[in-house]
């Protein structure tokens, strides 16, 4: 009897005992405004379920430095993480595939996504691939000439999928790709760029470094007046633009795109989630994504768990993923017993997050993803023009058709459209 009852005090402490689980977090130095984000997520996972405790190992460095960045991965596989989330860049994304590769640890990026990206067994990318969404802007408005703006070599290598569209695609679009490091060099490309034939220049804008209310100031100033301008911006974030006062003399238009929905809870099919105007107090795209990424490794945890005679046995028996602390120097490879298996369970992971649905296809890229499409044009608020999705291309908000439009379902599917800035004209 007595037998019994201690086998069930000692079944009970073991079961309802608090388990600690590192992950690895990647941080750029400029990225520091995310720890709060961060924290704050892991606050409200581990809350839900008291008896694990996911626990950050936060590594930050300067993520250009390919040499600090592998002995930051190294430092962080050798503090026994189950994965590792972090930002990535082209300099970077190589040599963490190694070390995510060699070490069988499970890496999770927040970084720019390529469509020429790769699939890798230990990789997966959080921010959707939308460059199609930029060119069914440019298709959409029959655009013929335009002239494609970046700042860095992440937009240099972005290029690659730029021209993968217009092949693909079969676009007769005229691109004149220029790099920027400044404000004033915008001037020289303006004069002597090429103009669309509507008289219009199209300007797609692959920035990060400089900012869009920057450009579009630098553009009141110097701009010559009665020019006709249309900016589509490629970086998410990059509409915030409704407390500038435009140049009467010049007509704007500023195309960009959300990803993080207002309203967690409605369905993703529908337009509605995505609001009639922009919103500029939302939280940010990296944001959304960070905390979208610690549910993804927490529900991961959760259904590894379910999988498991004695769930919260960690410690106390061999589970899936038993802790093993691996070495990462003198030339010692010590690969984790539990990563394609762990890999498995975030793949199988769905749900609907701060970026609206979460789902990764069988490349390790997001799936099923809408991005609200934001025009800003002189004297008004960024509207909304639609929703985008890889599968059914740009749909047009209902508010913005007339006689001219036609409900957009399917990127190979346009009609003739009259250029916006001639609708606006003052």
């Amino acid at each position: 009897m007595w037998i019994l009852v201690f086998l069930n005090v000692i079944f009970h402490v073991m079961v309802n005992a608090k388990t600690t689980i590192s992950i690895g977090v990647l941080f750029d130095v400029k990225s520091l405004r995310h720890h709060g984000t961060l924290f704050a997520s892991l606050a409200e996972v581990n809350h839900r379920d008291p008896t694990i405790n996911l626990r950050p190992v936060i590594a930050t460095v300067d993520i250009s430095d390919s040499f600090a960045v592998s002995n930051a991965m190294c430092d962080l596989i050798s503090q026994d993480v189950i994965v590792i989330l972090g930002i990535t860049n082209v300099s970077s994304l190589s040599t963490i595939q190694s070390y995510s590769n060699t070490f069988n640890v499970p890496f999770i990026s927040i970084g720019s996504t390529h469509n020429y990206t790769l699939s890798s067994p230990f990789q997966m990318f959080m921010r959707p691939a939308y460059m199609g969404a930029v060119f069914d802007v440019i298709e959409l408005y029959q655009y013929r000439k335009a002239l494609y703006v970046y700042d860095t070599d992440e937009g240099l290598m972005r290029l690659q999928d730029v021209f993968q569209y217009i092949n693909t695609r079969e676009l007769l679009v005229d691109l004149d790709v220029r790099r920027v490091t400044e404000l004033g060099q915008l001037s020289d490309l303006i004069q002597f760029s090429k103009y669309d034939d509507q008289s219009i220049l199209v300007m797609i804008l692959d920035i990060s470094k400089l900012e869009i209310k920057e450009i579009v100031q630098y553009l009141n100033k110097h701009i010559v007046p009665g020019a006709r301008l249309h900016l589509v911006t490629v970086t998410l974030d990059q509409l915030l633009v409704n407390n500038i006062l435009p140049n009467e003399d010049i007509e704007l238009n500023i195309t960009g795109f959300q990803l993080v929905p207002p309203d967690t809870k409605q369905d993703t099919e529908t337009m509605a989630i995505f609001p009639d105007t922009f919103q500029e107090e939302l939280m940010s795209s990296s944001d959304a994504l960070i905390s979208d990424c610690i549910k993804l490794i927490r529900m991961a945890v959760e259904m590894s768990e379910q999988q498991e005679w004695f769930p919260r046995l960690w410690s106390s028996f061999p589970p899936t993923f038993q802790r093993t602390t691996a070495k990462c120097s003198n030339f010692v490879v010590d690969k984790k017993p539990y990563g394609s298996l762990f890999m498995e369970y975030l793949a199988r992971v769905y749900f609907y997050g701060k970026t609206g649905t979460v789902a990764l296809d069988d490349w390790f890229k997001r799936r099923n993803f809408l991005l609200g499409v934001y025009q800003y044009r002189n004297g008004n608020r960024a509207l909304k023009l639609g929703v985008w999705s890889p599968d059914l291309g740009l749909k047009i908000a209902s508010q913005v058709q007339d006689k001219t439009y036609t409900l957009i379902v399917n990127a190979s599917r346009y009609s003739s459209i009259v250029p916006p800035l001639l609708l606006y004209k003052k």
